[in-house]
Order: C-alpha cells, then sequence, then structure tokens
C-alpha cells in the first residue's frame, strides 16, 4: 500500500507531464505566519489543510500575468518565527494544487463532456429543422405561409447550436486555462530557505 506522500507524488508527476514546455517561471515569497500560508478557518490534519486564499489568488495572478510558460518555481523564504519547516511547507503547497488541479480537470472533463451532448443533440435538430425548411420550401407555392415557416424553422436550428458551440469556440479555452494554471502550480519546484 503506498502512503499519502506516494500516492500525492504519483498523481503529482502525471500532472506535471501535462505542463508546457517554456522559459520557466520563478515566483519569490515571504512567509511570516501561519495566517501568511494555510487558510484560518481549516483545522483538518497538515497535508490536507488547505492554503490561504490570498496566497493561492497570488500564485494564480502571477502565472496569469506573467509571459513565461516553462517550469515554475517557487521560493519561501521564511521567518524565523514560523512554525513550519521547509518540508512541510513544500508537502502543503504540492498536496494542496494536486488536489485542486485534479478537480478542476475533472469539472473540465465533465463541462466538455456535457457540451458535447448538446453540441451532438443540436446538430441533429438542426438536421430535422433543415429538412422540415426545405419541405416547407418546396410547398410554399402551394401554402404561402409555408415560407415563413421555412424561414423560421431554419433559424430556430441555427439557434439550437449556438450555446454548445460557442462554449467549444471561446469558453472551453478560458476553463482549460484555469484549470492548467492549477496543473503548473500542482508540478512546480518548491525552495524554502529560513531566514537567519
Amino acid at each position: 500500500m503506498l502512503n499519502l506522500n506516494e500516492r500525492i507524488e504519483r498523481r503529482r508527476q502525471k500532472l506535471s507531464q501535462l505542463a508546457k514546455k517554456g522559459q520557466p517561471l520563478s515566483l519569490y515569497i515571504k512567509l511570516k505566519d501561519e495566517e501568511d500560508f494555510f487558510n484560518g478557518f481549516d483545522t483538518t490534519h497538515l497535508e490536507k489543510r488547505s492554503l490561504s486564499p490570498e496566497l493561492e489568488s497570488y500564485l494564480l495572478d502571477c502565472l496569469e500575468e506573467r509571459h513565461e510558460k516553462g517550469q515554475v518555481t517557487i521560493n519561501f523564504s521564511l521567518a524565523k518565527s514560523f512554525p513550519y519547516s521547509e518540508e512541510q511547507v513544500k508537502q502543503a503547497l504540492i498536496h494542496h494544487f494536486t488536489r485542486t488541479a485534479e478537480k478542476h480537470l475533472h469539472a473540465h472533463s465533465k463541462e466538455k463532456t456535457k457540451w458535447s451532448i448538446d453540441l451532438i443533440g443540436g446538430f441533429l435538430f438542426l438536421i430535422i429543422c433543415l429538412l422540415c425548411s426545405h419541405f416547407f420550401h418546396v410547398n410554399s407555392h402551394i401554402y404561402p405561409f409555408m415560407k415563413v415557416l421555412s424561414q423560421s424553422t431554419g433559424i430556430i436550428g441555427w439557434l439550437v447550436i449556438w450555446e454548445p458551440s460557442s462554449y467549444f469556440l471561446y469558453r472551453r479555452r478560458e476553463d482549460f486555462k484555469e484549470a492548467f494554471a492549477h496543473v503548473r502550480l500542482a508540478a512546480a519546484n518548491i525552495v524554502s530557505i529560513r531566514e537567519e
């Protein structure tokens, strides 16, 4: 049986394979006390404790603002009074972002599946609408009102596939960008130095 650290490390290695090659990115952060690092409302075991929302937000903002897309290295400077060791800081950060990366990737996969099903259903509905539109158009010389029905059914068919199509054209990229930021942080190199 693998212990928690070994399982996390295996999951982290899988996530690191998703990271793009490119110019490395180094971030520098100073930690003075526990509140700088951990979420004050989280009292779970150290390995499962979530990071401070401010720290997580800062790291994600740095990834979004900087142009370097390669390996991330996070350099922590720990104050003398900081209550946790360098190894504990490293493990806590790895565990946190491995969990959040997997959570975001799972949510992204579910969203993609949902919109894929909607898109396939939309195309089938569009085909039916176009066939009806053609039928109405062919018979419009007999019944003039069918000309209106011909145009309407075609428009309705195209409208049905607009939302799932817009997801794949626009929103999917943004969703994956957010998930990939967590993947990069899960695969980051962590360097912690205690101040003298």
